[in-house]
């Protein structure tokens, strides 16, 4: 079952990071530059829980 979490929280990351990214791009072409920066925040949230899950034994 440790396995399978890992892989979910892996790929949900990786998708969230993605789409953080992509989407800050979008709002900041708006000129939507609060957006922008949530958008990265939640970019960079994705990133530390990844690193958590796979840091930790």
């Amino acid at each position: 079952m440790a396995d399978a979490a890992k892989r979910i929280t892996f790929w949900g990351s990786i998708a969230v990071w993605i789409l953080g990214i992509v989407l800050a791009l979008n709002a900041a072409y708006d000129s939507e530059y609060t957006s922008a920066g949530i958008c990265l925040l939640a970019s960079v949230a994705a990133m530390g829980v990844l690193s958590y899950t796979f840091m930790r034994r």
